[in-house]
């Protein structure tokens, strides 16, 4: 329920992912709050115990930073990810 709830608000034309996410959050009981989730084909971790990595887990994180990634990084260019946490947006870049 949780990957396809999570499916659905990954579609860039989804309004209020991060509402509806947490009020299902809230009512799912989770027995392993950890799932892992591909980024550009890289694997990350997630603890969807914490807020942020669920709003990365929902597509609702920094929606307008990864908007100007996609926008101004090309292939080859090299970028530094200072204080990276889950790696998410290192592995947008």
């Amino acid at each position: 329920l949780l990957s396809f709830l999570a499916s659905i608000l990954r579609l860039p034309f989804m309004r209020g992912k991060i509402t509806i996410s947490e009020f299902v959050y809230k009512r799912i009981r989770l027995s392993d709050p950890l799932v892992e989730m591909k980024v550009c084909g890289f694997p990350i971790m997630l603890d969807l115990s914490e807020r942020e990595l669920r709003y990365i887990y929902f597509g609702a994180y920094e929606q307008s930073e990864i908007n100007f990634l996609h926008k101004h990084l090309r292939p080859g260019q090299i970028v530094i990810d200072v204080g990276a946490n889950v790696g998410y947006l290192t592995a947008i870049m």
